[in-house]
């Protein structure tokens, strides 16, 4: 692809960072195969709608090399790997959807983060996100703190979720109010 493109299927972007330009309510962006580092966090800063959200979906087996930031409201996330970063979501990013998503080689600070929620107090943070059907595997201790999911914010569900190969404390960080994790799978968990 070349960003210079139109942005069709016949015609399409190279990087997720031109596209998360170029996107409104109600579109989706369908990521060919393949493994993409666009060497900078992937920030998804434009809000679809309740009735209009904006889809980003895996369309065959894709792997980024680089953070997701969910940084607006009304986004979905399908299908995407990450190795070594994961996915963030900052207190903008309400109404969020992460799905069949999964991060390995998790280093120091990744996995799937709540990002700059703890500065807003416990009920401060984003809203409302949904973290459904997706796991990681591998967290590394690295040079820092690493987390399978920090959760913070309020009213947010973590549903069908597996963890695997990794330390008990830093499997799971739940803050903030009304969240709900259930039905999640842990496995090879160190202590």
């Amino acid at each position: 692809g070349s960003d210079g493109a139109a942005g069709s299927v016949g015609a399409p972007w190279s990087t997720w960072t031109h596209a998360a330009t170029q996107v409104a309510a109600g579109d989706t962006v369908l990521i060919q195969p393949g493994v993409y580092d666009d060497g900078a966090t992937i920030a998804l800063t434009v809000s679809g709608t309740s009735n209009a959200p904006i889809t980003w979906r895996a369309n065959g087996g894709v792997t980024n090399l680089e953070w997701v930031s969910l940084q607006s409201a009304w986004n979905v996330v399908d299908g995407i790997t990450s190795v070594g970063p994961g996915y963030l979501v900052r207190n903008s990013a309400n109404y969020c959807t992460i799905t069949n998503c999964w991060a390995y080689d998790i280093t120091a600070g990744g996995g799937f983060a709540f990002f700059d929620s703890n500065a807003a107090g416990p009920s401060g943070g984003a809203g409302h996100i949904t973290i459904i059907n997706s796991g990681l595997n591998r967290i590394t201790s690295g040079s820092g703190p690493t987390t399978g999911i920090n959760i913070d914010g309020h009213d947010n569900l973590v549903q069908g979720f597996s963890f695997a190969n990794g330390f008990s404390a830093d499997a799971i960080r739940a803050f903030g109010s009304n969240i709900t994790v259930r039905g999640c799978t842990f496995s090879h968990i160190d202590e």
